[in-house]
């Protein structure tokens, strides 16, 4: 799911930041109430983004998942909104 600014904010039980590239996107996640900063690098392949989201996924279940990605529009971005449990965030990488 992207938000598009309906006016209520959604609670998250996690934050996570995509930096997009084209072999490995690195990441980083902070679990909601939590201070500890994870890390971690996933391959550029549908295999490895799946593995991924489903790690996250049954981590922490149905909550919503606050994702910020560098990347207004691509694979890596229509990957992740098959998700109900993402709440996607692209940035452009401009900015």
């Amino acid at each position: 799911m992207i938000l598009t600014g309906s006016g209520q904010e959604p609670e998250f039980v996690a934050f996570v930041g995509i930096d997009w590239a084209d072999q490995k996107h690195a990441w980083a996640l902070q679990s909601a109430g939590n201070s500890r900063i994870e890390q971690g690098c996933i391959d550029h392949s549908p295999e490895a983004v799946e593995a991924w989201a489903a790690g996250l996924i049954c981590r922490f279940g149905d909550g919503l998942i606050a994702i910020a990605l560098e990347q207004s529009r691509g694979a890596l971005l229509f990957m992740l909104t098959k998700y109900a449990q993402f709440v996607l965030f692209p940035v452009h990488p401009t900015t």
